[in-house]
């Protein structure tokens, strides 16, 4: 038999999850998502703190730098990269990985992230 203490507790941990409206973010240089990367490599630059997004609102980054990883601090984003400022241009689309790539042959300007369906 199951406690009913469990249940809620999860059920909480559930409607918490469910509640997410922000997450933190930031863009490397180096083909990576190393935390130890110099100011130069990233954006927001190291040792800020890491920009924070509201789910379904479009982040454009500094342009012309070849940003070529998006760390995301959470995992259950469908995250949406693209080629263009203000999320337009060509696009990727994955299931948040932690450290995700821009679309083929170009630097992430924009990106995007949507709760899973």
């Amino acid at each position: 038999m199951k406690s009913p203490l469990l249940a809620s507790v999860l059920l909480a941990v559930a409607q918490l999850a469910a509640a997410q409206t922000q997450y933190n973010w930031r863009v490397y240089n180096n083909g990576g998502c190393d935390h130890n990367s110099s100011a130069a490599a990233t954006f927001p630059p190291n040792p800020a703190p890491a920009g924070i997004a509201d789910v379904d609102t479009c982040i454009s980054v500094p342009q012309g730098i070849d940003w070529n990883r998006l760390e995301v601090g959470i995992g259950t984003l469908e995250m949406f990269t693209f080629c263009g400022d203000h999320c337009t241009g060509d696009v990727l689309e994955t299931d948040d990985t932690g450290c995700n790539l821009p679309p083929p042959g170009c630097a992430i300007a924009s990106f995007i992230g949507f709760p899973p369906e």
